[in-house]
């Protein structure tokens, strides 16, 4: 049904994940003689200990009479010349020689737990086999349904339809496969989804065949378990070291903006990365302790330039000031070196950032170093996070708000926050150790987890950085109001937005443009 498409098959403990897509395997093995597919699994203990043995129970010797079988080698040929090879990856060549196959299909199980990179290296490997055969009547049944020749040819030769899918349990929002294949990730929507990655979930009751014994005990299990492990939902709260509040994510009305960039100190914070991804975060902050994230800016690949950062970061930050600019303080390392006759210089990359020489002077930015012990870093954040029941929020004025808030991206504010937010939800402690079936964590944050942004936001906001004068405006407070038979929210004066009139609240005519803006 999911077609030859890159499929992820993801959801709760026995809910038949496996199964499914072995069957999978086993129908393109049977339909196409002479493929080759792979069957992957990070290591050889759980390949062999749970993937291949799922397999054959499905495969007996019957099928591979005329064939081969080698559980050593990871090798399997059936009667219909189809060879299906058995990889895993915790070996040190493993990327490499997935480099080197020529598959029609590939299966990947339990995909979480394998490298962003080695999907990749799989993907490309894909489709590349030209001695598989396409029995004439599937040829037929194609032509007759869709009224076009075969579509999957080398060179004029009829090819399989190029097969890759995967089993996993559902991940946090920052894990690549997340990325790629859910439907509320926003890189699904804007790139993935066209390449044709496409999801299927499914839960642990929806399989009836089931123990009822064995449903009774997963269900029994506590909430974040049943979230993740028996209904596949998208998002891990087990061993999370944040938590972002709703409070906390606002929407950028154009009044916001304009109060931030009009009445705030403003600050910026950056991560720089040589080829992983560079983060540049801006910060407003009011009279009242509080902290917006309001614009974000990432980049990533191998091909960075010093240069191409400075320009884009120096575009968004035109018509503004900043009190602070704070940096990655590994920066400030003077590791690259020229040495001449007489003497020797170093160079970090902070220098690159303040280069007049071959870069334009318009977009030197002066970053200084910042805070980065990890435990102190972590504990002001959750400060800023935690929902202060005697705290007023700034947009609501209802007491209970946190003190730290973000913009969110969206089609209108494209610079908003979408990366840092994700890393922030997504920053985990390290899982030390697994007792009766509950995970032990250590007090370590789990290094493989991404944190550019989460970087450069600890940096912004470790700094206890300089608040604003509040603003003395008459009447700056929500009020009803009442325009053209609805009831509204109004703010009496936003600086920049609503100009107020001699008595101190807006014109008519003001209340009536915002209601119809706002």
């Amino acid at each position: 049904m999911a077609g030859p498409k890159p499929t992820l098959l993801y959801g709760g403990v026995n809910s038949a994940k496996t199964t499914g897509a072995i069957l999978k395997v086993v129908y393109l093995a049977e339909t196409y003689p002479c493929s080759h597919i792979a069957v992957v699994r990070k290591t050889y203990k759980q390949l062999k200990a749970t993937t291949m043995q799922s397999f054959f129970q499905f495969v007996d010797s019957r099928h591979y009479a005329q064939g081969a079988r080698s559980d050593q080698d990871g090798y399997l040929r059936l009667n219909n010349g189809t060879e299906v090879f058995f990889l895993h990856l915790d070996a040190e060549n493993s990327l490499t020689m997935l480099s080197g196959l020529e598959l029609n299909a590939a299966y990947v199980d339990q995909a979480e737990e394998i490298s962003e990179k080695a999907w990749d290296i799989l993907e490309t490997r894909v489709g590349r086999w030209r001695y598989a055969q396409v029995p004439p009547a599937e040829i037929e049944w194609h032509t007759a349904k869709h009224g076009t020749p075969w579509p999957y040819r080398i060179e004029g030769h009829p090819m399989p339809p190029p097969y890759l899918f995967a089993t996993a349990y559902a991940t946090d929002e920052i894990h690549w496969i997340y990325e790629r294949f859910a439907e509320e990730s926003p890189a699904w929507r804007a790139h993935w989804q066209g390449r044709g990655y496409q999801a299927r979930r499914t839960e642990s009751t929806d399989n009836r065949f089931a123990l009822q014994a064995n449903i009774d005990v997963l269900l029994s299990k506590d909430e974040a378990f049943v979230r993740r492990f028996v209904r596949g939902l998208w998002g891990n709260p087990e061993g999370r070291i944040f938590r972002v509040d709703p409070l906390s994510v606002l929407e950028p009305v154009p009044a916001l903006v304009a109060k931030i960039r009009n009445t705030m100190l403003l600050h910026r914070s950056f991560d720089h990365a040589d080829s992983g991804r560079t983060c540049c975060l801006w910060e407003g902050t009011d009279g009242e302790e509080n902290i917006y994230v309001y614009r974000e800016y990432t980049a990533s690949g191998p091909d960075q330039l010093v240069s191409k950062h400075r320009q884009e970061i120096t575009r968004l930050s035109e018509g503004e000031s900043y009190r602070s600019n704070l940096a990655d303080p590994s920066i400030f390392h003077r590791t690259r070196g020229i040495q001449g006759l007489m003497h020797q210089r170093r160079w970090s990359v902070a220098d690159e950032y303040m280069d007049t020489r071959i870069l334009t002077p318009d977009t030197v930015i002066p970053w200084a170093p910042a805070e980065n012990a990890e435990a102190v870093t972590r504990s002001r954040l959750r400060e800023y996070l935690h929902v202060d029941s005697t705290h007023r929020h700034p947009i609501t004025g209802e007491l209970g708000s946190p003190r730290l808030f973000f913009l969110r991206r969206t089609e209108e504010y494209p610079e908003g926050c979408e990366r840092v937010l994700m890393e922030l939800k997504g920053q985990r402690f390290t899982q030390v150790d697994e007792v009766n079936g509950r995970p032990v964590w250590s007090d370590e944050r789990d290094e493989t987890v991404a944190d550019d942004c989460y970087d450069a936001l600890k940096y912004h906001v470790v700094s206890r950085p300089p608040v604003a004068s509040a603003p003395k405006i008459v009447g700056q407070r929500l009020r009803k109001a009442q325009v053209e038979g609805r009831e509204i929210l109004l703010l009496d004066a936003w600086p920049g937005v609503v100009r107020p009139s001699d008595t101190g609240k807006p014109s008519r005519a003001a209340e009536k443009r915002y209601a119809e803006k706002y």
